[in-house]
């Protein structure tokens, strides 16, 4: 199904524009399941800090909720890697 999409785009479309769409599409969407996974992350990082009593600060330096934390560390790289990425290619 791909080489048949890829095909009817190559005739129907100019050549620099058949394949324009296609990085900036998988960056839009991967920036929307990145950011969405960041915000839950970082909600559960809140609350646990709530429900700890502690700030949110203080609760990520005495990881009370490693994995938690790191989920949302590794969220925010992502999502700041594609808005790099989404700068670069505009």
């Amino acid at each position: 199904m791909g080489d048949s999409l890829a095909m009817l785009c190559a005739r129907c479309v100019p050549p620099a524009l058949c394949h324009a769409w296609s990085p900036r599409a998988v960056l839009g969407l991967s920036f929307v399941v990145e950011g969405y996974s960041l915000l839950v992350a970082t909600r559960s990082v809140v609350a646990g800090a709530a429900a700890a009593g502690l700030g949110t600060m203080e609760f990520i330096k005495r990881g009370m909720d490693p994995t938690s934390i790191a989920v949302m560390l590794e969220d925010g790289a992502a999502v700041t890697g594609l808005v790099i990425a989404g700068a670069a290619g505009a």
